[in-house]
């Protein structure tokens, strides 16, 4: 009897407005989901490949030393572009991330791999608009993806780093994802954000694109708990979504910048910080909305998350 394939979780990290995190809780969370054990995919759909450098800088090194580049490993790699001209060279255009957690360690891979991003995306459209068939290349090719000796294993999931606007490739991806993830800071550019976001979901759906897709929470980015605009900007958000918020803010610190900065995800490189608790309390309130941890459930291999509860600062 043939056994079922394993399908991966599949979330779209995505906000209509710039500035809001994005890129830096896939990082993050790609990290965090790779600590507990798990195979993670990262696809970066923004043509700035903030996500490839970050995850790709070990492999960037290597590449530059052996080739007597600077920064030349992402203009030829294969992106998205090549993808939906190809779907079927999937597998080809996966890169296993090296990161190196401690100064002196040789970097390796921990269980994250990385579709990567360039500028040509920029100016990339999906063939046909019209034609439902061109809005389901990326999700076919996802369904391409085999085991090989190469990559002997199934993702359990998969992380989009979307790009801040809405084009052809952003509904290409949503029609491919399971789920939207959506950070946002504290301020009404990036809730308006967030309602055109709902517009689209919801045209999505309804277009049949892909009916189950949801919104599986909304939550702050960089918060300073000490401003009471970000206080007050919060308990009004908090009550105005409802069930759909994350009642877990990120604090703003430079540890993140810093992370992002060196190739190293926050669960590896400042474990006990309190942003990377912030971090690792959304990832897994995120896998309890859809499934993956029953409630009480934690992730194995990482702190237990004691300390200091942020919203409760933000409440009061």
């Amino acid at each position: 009897m043939q056994t079922k394939r394993k399908q991966p979780i599949k979330i779209a990290v995505f906000n209509q407005k710039g500035g809001v995190g994005k890129t830096t809780t896939v990082f993050n969370m790609a990290g965090i989901l790779a600590k507990s054990g798990a195979k993670v995919l990262v696809i970066d759909v923004d043509s700035q490949a903030n996500a490839s450098s970050s995850l790709l800088m070990e492999n960037m090194a290597d590449y530059d030393e052996k080739h007597g580049t600077v920064g030349g490993m992402l203009d030829e790699v294969m992106t998205l572009k090549d993808l939906i001209e190809v779907p079927s060279r999937i597998n080809d255009a996966i890169i296993k991330a090296k990161i190196c957690i401690r100064d002196g360690y040789a970097a390796k891979w921990r269980g994250i791999d990385v579709i990567p991003s360039n500028s040509k995306l920029q100016d990339l459209r999906v063939e046909d608009m019209d034609d439902e068939d061109s809005l389901y290349t990326i999700r076919d090719a996802i369904g391409l993806i085999r085991r090989t000796r190469k990559h002997a294993y199934a993702y359990d999931y998969i992380l989009f780093d979307l790009p801040p606007h809405l084009g052809e490739l952003s509904v290409a991806v949503l029609a491919a994802s399971d789920h939207v993830l959506v950070p946002a800071t504290v301020d009404s550019y990036s809730m308006n954000g967030y309602g055109e976001l709902m517009d689209t979901v919801d045209s999505i759906r309804n277009m049949g694109l892909n009916p189950d897709l949801d919104i599986i929470g909304v939550f702050f980015t960089m918060i300073q708990p000490l401003q009471k605009y970000d206080r007050s900007m919060y308990q009004d958000v908090r009550e105005q979504l409802g069930s759909v918020f994350i009642d877990t803010p990120i604090r703003s610190n430079s540890n993140a910048k810093l992370a992002a900065h060196i190739g190293c995800p926050l669960c590896w490189l400042k474990r006990s910080a309190g942003v990377t608790q912030d971090y690792i309390a959304v990832t897994e309130e995120v896998l309890h909305r859809c499934g993956a941890l029953k409630e009480g459930e934690h992730l194995p291999n990482l702190s237990d998350g004691a300390g200091e509860d942020l919203s409760e600062r933000l409440m009061k």
